[in-house]
């Protein structure tokens, strides 16, 4: 199969962090943004049109938590708002980490292609 080429903008997401007195990060962040996944082809440089979709991390335990439900075209702009993905993977008594969300960018006869919003 063909390879993609993928990006994303803005790159960074430029994220808003809540924060505790102390500096410390007491919440998912949030970024009000307009997203544009773009798909090339990677030995032509030719746009291609593919899907953009929440790739949830491999989670048998459910210990992680992605509100977002990204389903859109890549290459066409996308006012959305993202938020960190929660991970309750810590040892107890530890504050939950937060991650940024995974995309899974897919395209007939191209290999899927994986992206970390960060």
């Amino acid at each position: 199969m063909a390879q993609l080429q993928v990006a994303y903008d803005p790159n960074p997401i430029p994220w808003v962090i809540p924060r505790a007195p102390g500096g410390k990060q007491r919440g998912p962040g949030t970024a009000r943004i307009t997203l544009t996944v773009s798909a090339t082809d990677a030995n032509s440089g030719a746009s291609v049109a593919g899907i953009v979709a929440s790739n949830p991390l491999p989670d048998p335990a459910g210990l992680i938590d992605d509100p977002n439900d990204l389903n859109f075209t890549t290459n066409r702009p996308q006012a959305i708002t993202l938020l960190q993905v929660t991970s309750h993977e810590v040892p107890a008594g530890h504050p939950p980490l937060y991650l940024s969300p995974g995309v899974q960018v897919t395209a007939c006869g191209y290999d899927d292609a994986f992206l970390s919003l960060d």
